[in-house]
């Protein structure tokens, strides 16, 4: 059973791929940063994630943290660049032709 645990803003999350790789990301106000960083070990210093590149922040549902499949492995102050979050594209399953553009700092 996976440990449970709240989305806290600031933490690092450590995500297992296949074949025992990890990769890092950080929680921010809305969504999960992910850095470029695809290691076969546990990082045993979180703090190489200041200088590391981001590839995409990336909406999830809560449960990926919350359920602990994703573990909370430290916390960092989350980086200038990080604090204005990029515009979200929102496209209908359903209605593919349907789709809006939407800033998540002003709603």
């Amino acid at each position: 059973m996976s440990k449970k645990q709240k989305r806290t803003v600031g933490s690092i999350i450590e995500i297992q791929l296949e074949e025992g790789y990890f990769a890092y990301g950080q929680i921010l106000r809305a969504g999960i940063a992910v850095f470029d960083l695809y290691v076969p070990e546990h990082l045993k210093d979180i703090s190489l994630l200041n200088s590391a590149t981001e590839l995409f922040i990336v909406q999830v549902y809560d449960d990926a943290i919350t359920n602990g499949r994703w573990l909370k492995i430290g916390k960092l102050s989350i980086r200038r660049g990080f604090e204005i979050l990029p515009m979200k594209f929102i496209q209908d399953a359903i209605n593919p032709e349907s789709f809006q553009l939407y800033d998540p700092n002003i709603g």
